[in-house]
């Protein structure tokens, strides 16, 4: 089952795509005179699109990754690049042995918007061991097969996951009707941003973009305000305030 973030988001697109067929189907319609009943009726509820994340701390990915690989070796490694790299699931089903370089992978751009994209991949940067053993999996396979395979070797197709996940998530403490495979992507960008990444950066290596972003995780990321801006405040301490500092010169006379 999808998380509540999602569910207001798909709320508003159904909301979205009910209006202009409605719209389209009244301009091929003389009799149509009014739309007001679906413009007021299909309007957007308040809040309907309110994101509901769910971050894990670095505590929580790591037991998800350990369960997801008791669970089978497969899963636990399509899990432990979804907490790496924040893809989204549809990405990470599309990488290919050609995708995985020295030190990052190339990963594909979602298909998610309107017309063609420009920009086809990304450079994801990963950590040396993950690398290795990226680029250690089918090495008698073409260029072009896919990277990530279930147990059985065919590839994952986008219900595959949903099972598994239920028991790993479980098994790691978590409610599975809260916390979907995609918390791992809002934590990885929660984590970026705590980092103090540039937001641009987190946006680009997340394949969406800065008003997604500021939209969607702004009000999670106050929470750790302090601890973003701490580190990089100015001390002051020691410096004069405009008082005169006695001089080793001048002796106090009492009266």
């Amino acid at each position: 089952p999808p998380d509540r973030h999602h569910q207001g988001i798909g709320n508003e697109l159904r909301r979205h795509r009910c209006r202009a067929a409605l719209n389209l189907a009244a301009d091929g319609h003389e009799g149509v005179a009014n739309r007001n009943a679906w413009k007021t009726g299909l309007k957007a509820l308040a809040d309907a699109t309110e994101t509901r994340n769910v971050v894990l701390d670095e505590a929580q990915v790591r037991r998800v990754v350990a369960e997801a690989y008791k669970e089978t070796a497969a899963f636990g490694l399509l899990v432990e690049l979804a907490a790496e790299t924040g893809a989204r699931f549809s990405q990470l089903a599309r990488l290919t042995r050609r995708d995985v370089k020295s030190d990052h992978v190339t990963m594909p751009t979602s298909r998610k918007g309107r017309g063609e994209k420009k920009i086809k991949s990304r450079q994801t940067p990963l950590p040396p061991a993950l690398v290795a053993r990226l680029r250690a999996l089918g090495t008698d396979k073409a260029d072009d097969a896919p990277l990530l395979t279930k147990s059985s070797g065919d590839a994952w197709k986008r219900s595959d996951q949903l099972r598994p996940w239920r028991k790993v998530a479980t098994r790691a403490g978590l409610d599975p009707d809260e916390a979907s495979m995609y918390a791992l992507r809002h934590s990885s960008i929660t984590r970026a941003l705590k980092a103090n990444i540039a937001i641009r950066i987190v946006a680009a290596l997340h394949d969406t973009s800065v008003a997604m972003i500021e939209r969607t995780y702004g009000l999670g990321i106050d929470k750790h305000v302090d601890a973003i801006v701490r580190p990089a405040m100015l001390d002051l301490t020691g410096v004069s305030y405009g008082e005169r500092q006695p001089s080793a010169d001048i002796v106090s006379i009492r009266r």
